[in-house]
């Protein structure tokens, strides 16, 4: 129960941290997480529902109601930003609860100690770039059924890929298969630059 409330958060978090914020599949998978966070910690009648100050939860509750709405599709940026910091404010909250009634209880338990790091590493990692987003980043995107139909969805699964590799995808362009592997190495060597 509460481990996937945490689990919850952690994504809502991963999410918040994308670059690519804008683009709509990211903006929906944060709909999505932003929605199951509201009903999962928010919502008085969820099983889940955590102690929070009352402004915070009518914040929350006016956001949500805005999303539904789709009053925040307009104002993408505002949306952005509202929830970060929706998310921070809950954030603190549940680290002073998981602090002060939960830890105490589950410190001994090896399982929760692993779990929780788990979480952490992943919370603390960048997202991987989707091979979809960066084929159409990269005016390629005549490619991404190539590589959805063989179940290649993210840019590390390349990266030791040869032209070979590539060739074997379906990319017979010499020009294509060269620029791939040079984008690739690109993001190699300087993950933090997305291409």
């Amino acid at each position: 129960m509460l481990l996937k409330n945490i689990s919850v958060l952690l994504n809502c978090e991963k999410y918040l941290k994308t670059n690519d914020l804008f683009s709509n599949n990211v903006y929906y998978e944060l709909f999505l997480q932003f929605k199951e966070l509201y009903t999962s910690f928010i919502v008085n009648s969820s099983t889940h529902c955590v102690n929070i100050a009352g402004s915070l939860r009518e914040d929350f509750t006016k956001e949500y109601n805005l999303l539904i709405n789709n009053e925040t599709m307009s104002n993408a940026n505002r949306f952005l930003e509202k929830t970060k910091k929706l998310y921070q404010s809950l954030k603190k909250e549940l680290l002073i609860q998981l602090n002060t009634e939960i830890f105490p209880l589950l410190k001994q338990q090896e399982s929760f100690k692993l779990f929780i790091l788990s979480k952490i590493i992943e919370a603390n990692t960048e997202p991987e770039i989707e091979i979809n987003s960066f084929l159409k980043t990269n005016e390629m995107d005549e490619y991404c059924k190539l590589f959805k139909k063989r179940k290649l969805i993210y840019l590390s699964q390349l990266q030791e890929f040869s032209g070979d590799d590539l060739r074997e995808v379906g990319i017979t362009k010499l020009g294509h298969v060269k620029k791939l592997l040079r984008l690739i190495k690109q993001v190699k060597l300087s993950p933090e630059i997305k291409p």
